[in-house]
Parts: C-alpha cells; sequence; structure tokens
C-alpha cells in the first residue's frame, strides 16, 4: 500500500481535507469504460485487479503520487438486497452504490484520523475439588424442585448463563415434565466434572469524523454471482476535485486544462458500460474547462408512460444529490467489536465445551445542509434492459460547471426582474400594433399549424 506522509489540513471554507496547492490538472486519469456486470468474481477482487493495472506499478488505497500531485484511493462495496426478480431490484443497485460510497468514505475518513479504544480480559477458574461450585448448588437446588416448576428451572438456568449447555445436552422444554429431575441430575453430574472455566473478553471500538469534499467515484464496478450481488466504488480524492467542490459553493472559477472533446463526446454510450456507471466524475472539455459528470439511475415500477418518466425524474435526482455530496459533506464512523468466549473444561479425557459469544456493530452517517447550485445541466439520457434482472433501467447524466453556474445565475437574474413588473403591472416593453404583424405577410393555415407543434427558432 502506497501510504505516502503527508501534511493533511482542512480548508474549512470549502470543507476540502488537505491545504495543497492545486496542480494546474487533475492528479488521477481519465475513468476507464471497460466496466461489465460480472457474474464469476466478486467487487472487491475486481477492483483490486483494477488498482492493480494502474501505471507505475499499481494503485494503493491510501495516499499515493501521481504525475500532477498527490490523490488518496478508496475503495468500499453495498450489498445489492432485494433478488432479481423484485420489482424494487434496479432501485436497490442504485442503493448499493449509495451504500459502497457510505463504505469508502467512511474507509477515507478512518484513514485521515481515527480514535481507537481497546480493552481485554481474561480468567481461568479451577474449582475447589470435593467442594461444591456455586454452578453445582443451582444444579442441586434446580433436582430438588417439583417436577411441575420446570420452566423455572429453565429461567433460573438461562439467567446463568447455562441455557447453552442445556441444549447440548438436549433439554426439551416440551418433555420436561416427564423428564425434568432426570435431566437437572445429568447436568448436575455434568457440572460436577467441571475441571475448570476459562473466560475471555475484548472491545475494540474505533471512530472517525472529518468534513469530505471532492470524493469522486473513479471507477465502478457490479456484481452478481450466485445469490451474492453487489456494487464496488473505488473512490478518489485529489487537491483539483477538492478545489473543484470549493467551486460548486464559493462560485469562484477554476482554472482550466489542456482542452478534450465535448463532454457528451467522453460519455460512453455502451449499455452495459452506463448501466455500471455511478457517482460524479470530473471531466474536461473542449474548451479546457473543468466539468463535474454525475451519473443517476432509477427503475420503473412498470411500462406506462407515468411511471417511465417517474423513474427519469429519479434518475436525474439521484445524479444532482450526487453533486450536492460532491461538494461537501459530514461523514462520521464507528464500529465496536466484542470478541469473547467461554469455555468449560471437562478434564483430559473429555471434549472442552467453547462458546463463542462475540458481537460487532458499524455505523456510518453522513450530512449536509441545503445548497443551491446554479446551472446543473443534463449531458445524455439512455435506457436499458438490465441483463440479470429483465428489466429496464433509465439512466440520467447531468453536468455542472463554473461557467454555467456564472450564466445561470445571470439569467435567473433577468428573468426575476421582468417577472417581478409583470407581477406588479408596469410595462417594460413597448405595446404592438392592432394586428401583431407590423407589415408582414400573414402565416398560412398550414404555417400556423406548424408552429404549433415545435418551437420558433427566431425566438430565442
Amino acid at each position: 500500500m502506497k501510504k505516502l506522509m503527508v501534511g493533511l489540513m482542512c480548508v474549512a471554507s470549502a470543507g476540502a481535507i488537505f491545504a495543497q496547492g492545486a496542480p494546474t490538472q487533475a492528479a488521477v486519469e481519465e475513468l476507464p469504460s471497460e466496466a461489465k456486470i460480472s457474474t464469476e468474481r466478486g467487487a472487491d477482487e475486481l477492483m483490486q485487479e483494477f488498482l492493480a493495472s494502474r501505471p507505475n506499478g499499481g494503485w494503493g488505497e491510501g495516499t499515493n503520487q501521481g504525475k500532477n500531485g498527490i490523490f488518496v484511493v478508496e475503495k468500499g462495496v453495498g450489498a445489492i438486497q432485494a433478488k432479481p426478480d423484485s420489482i424494487s431490484y434496479n432501485d436497490a443497485r442504485v442503493r448499493a452504490f449509495d451504500k459502497a460510497m457510505l463504505d469508502a468514505k467512511a474507509k477515507l475518513a478512518e484513514y485521515l484520523e481515527t480514535e481507537i479504544a481497546t480493552a481485554a480480559s481474561y480468567s481461568y477458574i479451577e474449582p475447589p475439588m470435593g467442594e461444591k461450585t456455586a454452578d453445582q448448588e443451582l444444579a442441586e437446588a434446580i433436582a430438588n424442585q417439583p417436577d411441575d416448576s420446570i420452566l423455572g428451572k429453565a429461567k433460573l438456568l438461562v439467567d446463568k448463563k447455562l441455557d447453552n449447555l442445556l441444549k447440548k445436552e438436549g433439554y426439551d422444554a416440551n418433555a420436561a415434565r416427564a423428564q425434568g429431575k432426570a435431566k437437572a441430575e445429568e447436568i448436575k453430574a455434568k457440572l460436577a466434572a467441571v475441571t475448570g472455566r476459562e473466560s475471555y473478553k475484548k472491545m475494540v471500538k474505533n471512530a472517525a469524523q472529518t468534513v469530505l469534499s471532492g470524493a469522486q467515484a473513479f471507477y465502478t464496478v457490479e456484481v452478481t454471482k450466485g445469490s451474492r450481488a453487489e456494487i464496488g466504488v473505488v473512490l478518489i480524492w485529489s487537491p483539483k476535485l477538492a478545489e473543484m467542490a470549493s467551486s460548486l459553493v464559493t462560485g469562484k472559477p477554476v482554472a482550466g486544462a489542456k482542452p478534450k472533446t465535448t463532454v457528451k463526446d467522453q460519455i460512453n454510450k455502451d449499455p452495459d458500460v452506463l448501466l455500471t456507471t455511478f457517482g460524479v466524475q470530473q471531466k474536461i472539455d473542449e474548451t479546457g474547462e473543468y466539468v463535474l459528470v454525475a451519473f443517476g439511475q432509477s427503475g420503473a415500477r412498470n411500462t406506462n408512460s407515468a411511471s417511465v418518466n417517474m423513474a427519469k425524474r429519479k434518475a436525474r435526482q439521484n445524479a444532482q444529490a450526487m453533486i450536492r455530496s460532491f461538494a461537501g459533506e459530514t461523514v462520521a464512523y464507528s464500529m465496536a467489536q466484542d470478541q469473547a468466549e467461554e469455555t468449560l473444561d471437562f478434564g483430559e479425557d473429555s471434549i472442552p465445551d467453547m462458546r463463542d459469544q462475540s458481537a460487532a456493530s458499524a455505523f456510518i452517517n453522513t450530512g449536509s445542509a441545503n445548497l443551491k447550485i446554479n446551472g446543473l445541466g443534463t449531458a445524455y439520457s439512455w435506457n436499458a434492459r438490465h441483463p440479470i434482472s429483465g428489466r429496464m433501467v433509465y439512466g440520467e447524466v447531468v453536468t455542472w460547471k463554473p461557467s454555467a453556474a456564472a450564466v445561470a445565475r445571470s439569467v435567473k437574474s433577468k428573468i426575476e426582474s421582468t417577472a417581478k413588473d409583470g407581477a406588479e403591472g408596469r410595462r417594460t416593453v413597448p405595446s404592438a400594433n392592432a394586428s401583431g404583424l407590423d407589415g408582414k405577410v400573414k402565416p398560412t393555415a398550414t404555417e400556423r399549424v406548424k408552429a404549433a407543434n415545435q418551437g420558433d427558432e427566431d425566438a430565442f
């Protein structure tokens, strides 16, 4: 893993996480377009293979050095929980991408700074030989109770953490009334043979929190392997990406780069590629301006027009939300792991009774405030049939760049100004003559019908 020791500082005004001088070009290469839905290998394996294939010996998780400066790589995986024949399968894929991004962002937050706490304990107790232990006394008390209180006996055993031992010995509550006392005697005999009790516990807690902006989904994969379906994402952060994220918030222009082709030409139109492409990518357009390109998807409930249109709206909103997340959000991650086992030793000629009582939990939260974004556009719309579910997927490719935002703000100001005049009844243009034609030839009926079905190119 290539993790270079670099100074990491928070850029509070933009929510960025590094205070590095931004290079003139992005520190990462173009997004590859060979991704397909895999049915043979897992997402993590595919992402490891991708990272190993990168230039100069491959990329590692953590900090890498590129030709234009540093960049950080992390990867995440999210499970697709719906079944392929479910009507929710395609939207479950979108949620799986969100989970994969959360996983990768949590790892990035953890890489930047992690608070770790641990505690462990171990004990081994040998009972006095020839004297009754507390467990043995309990077993005797149970054995001496009336047969009709067997449920009470079971409760006592559970309270003393002996329920597993009961199950192992074949304890059956339904047959307890007939066998309860005999079974309790067997347990008592078993406990009498205990020569030692071992207990081990270890607690590990991790916590990480940071303000993150400029996180790009550089590479995504989709896997359906047997009952296992998941989305994997390779996340990239670089100073140039953070600078673009800052521009979303502040409106400050970003220095350009060497021009390439139009963004639309850079979008791979192969349906198999589009199906496995999620998140925000940063590209360079034909003028040399940096452009954010967000790929949103959604499935339709059915094939009627209203459902399809709603799927397209959801896909566009998903893409817009990705751009908002790119601008900056707070990431909080915590994980707790309790490793515990208890073992009863019955002597040299017996197999110890070991019970694993470990547990683990993980929580990832992200959040961001409302942000007004100007100049969001649509570069491409598509639809394709998913090869696993057989259902149609609808996609929208949304773009944003600083110059488009500046134009949108200017247009918004003009529209609001003239709309206010109209709302208040102020005349802002000279009145037209009665005919409205100003001496022009009156259009024919055919021309009027044609004009009603399409916009007038001379009018804008």
